[in-house]
């Protein structure tokens, strides 16, 4: 019967905010163009980018095969925005050129027209085997048999792709998004040298590592030869820029300041325009939750610390008094080489200092176990063979944020970082 009422209570309290919340103004903010997802028609402060690369791939409108690309920058540079613009606009071109024959596909044409440029994106975070890899080029053939997502030989479905292609005798554009994913698998180069040995393909690699040159084996270095484009870190002026795109484009009332505090503060942290409008974002709703009319400072900072420090300190916060001190222990050893060994003995003096009990050797070895799963911590286990196993320690979260946490607690007076 109590459980029943407080089941009943629960829900008239739950219902009651609800009720609450649909009784207020709608936001006026646009927040669908600020989703991850969405891509502003003018991509700001990529014109030089957007220049080189469309050079390199009209060819492919003149019947020929494009020069292979490699595009590099960090997250949130612009790289895959712009990819997918430029393969919008040759869908655009090729539905054009489907009218023309008063066709919406190409199924019933042996002899595709002239000006008609296939093109395949292929994500390698999702797609990073070979069979996955030709079976969406192929069926992205206009007019090419569909292949099966599995069960067809690797070699069936290569000599598929090879005849389509032949037949389709059109350029085919195949962008490589996040390609370190490729390369990284036991056998990324041989699945990337099946594809530069492709009749009229061109490869547009995309990494966020400059360095991603290093996976490639001799083989792919000698083929690939590839025109390298390199989208640089957005400065403050221009992260600036685009935040007021995206805030004219939401309907964001914004007080003056907040452009500048805004753009150099994602400067600081990234240049990383998704991150810059995820914040954008999370400040519309502190200033929507507080019923303001006015984007300011102050909203983004109680963004920012709801985002990036509110959910990891919670974590610590309710970890056990143990837990902390064990999280405390490896903080104040960072600076050193950290295992199970070295560490085991600076925990113990910390919980002698406080009176507490301090565990096992075994019991510590397992609480960061604990730390570990929780993402606090990575403690990897190391053979170190007739010496035994230990666990290699690095820590996952600020110092800054651990002395936030445990503001108040029986462990602030030993925090010493």
């Amino acid at each position: 019967m109590k459980d029943n009422m407080d089941q009943s209570a629960a829900g008239s309290g739950i219902e009651t905010i609800f009720d609450a919340h649909l009784t207020r103004e709608p936001f006026p903010e646009d927040l669908s163009v600020l989703d991850p997802n969405y891509v502003p028609d003018n991509l700001l402060h990529r014109e030089k980018e957007h220049e080189t690369l469309i050079s390199g791939l009209i060819v492919a409108v003149h019947g020929k095969t494009p020069q292979n690309h490699m595009l590099y920058g960090g997250t949130g540079t612009g790289k895959t925005a712009s990819v997918q613009q430029i393969l919008d606009v040759f869908e655009k071109r090729n539905k054009n050129i489907l009218k023309t024959i008063g066709s919406e596909t190409l199924d019933d044409y042996v002899e595709v027209p002239e000006g008609f440029v296939n093109h395949v994106f292929i994500d390698c975070k999702t797609n990073n085997r070979a069979y996955g890899i030709l079976c969406t080029i192929n069926n992205a053939i206009y007019g090419a048999d569909e292949a099966p997502f599995t069960g067809w030989s690797i070699d069936h479905l290569y000599e598929t792709l090879v005849k389509n292609l032949e037949q389709n005798s059109r350029p085919m554009i195949v962008v490589l998004d996040e390609i370190d994913n490729l390369l990284q698998e036991a056998h990324g180069n041989d699945t990337l040298l099946k594809l530069l040995e492709l009749n009229n393909v061109s490869i547009v690699g995309i990494s966020n590592n400059i360095n991603t040159k290093m996976y490639f084996d001799s083989r792919i270095t000698s083929r690939l030869l590839p025109k390298e484009i390199v989208f640089s870190p957005y400065r403050v002026q221009e992260l600036e820029d685009i935040f007021q795109q995206r805030a004219d484009l939401s309907g964001t009332n914004c007080d003056p300041s907040v452009k500048a505090y805004l753009g150099a503060t994602v400067r600081q942290r990234s240049s990383d325009v998704r991150y810059l409008v995820s914040l954008l974002r999370h400040s519309i709703g502190v200033k929507n939750f507080s019923g303001d009319d006015v984007l300011t400072e102050d909203h983004v900072n109680t963004a920012l610390d709801l985002t990036e420090n509110e959910a990891i300190r919670q974590t610590i916060a309710c970890l056990s008094t143990q837990e902390q001190l064990v999280l405390v222990t490896i903080a104040q050893c960072e600076n050193t080489e950290m295992n199970t060994g070295n560490t085991y003995p600076s925990y113990v003096h910390l919980a002698k200092s406080l009176g507490m009990i301090d565990l096992t050797q075994r019991s510590f070895s397992g609480m960061l176990g604990e730390l570990d799963l929780k993402g606090l911590i990575t403690a990897k286990v190391v053979n170190k063979g007739k010496y035994g196993r230990t666990k290699n320690l690095n820590l996952e979260v600020s110092q800054a944020d651990i002395t936030a946490a445990l503001k108040g607690t029986v462990l602030e007076d030993v925090i010493k970082f």
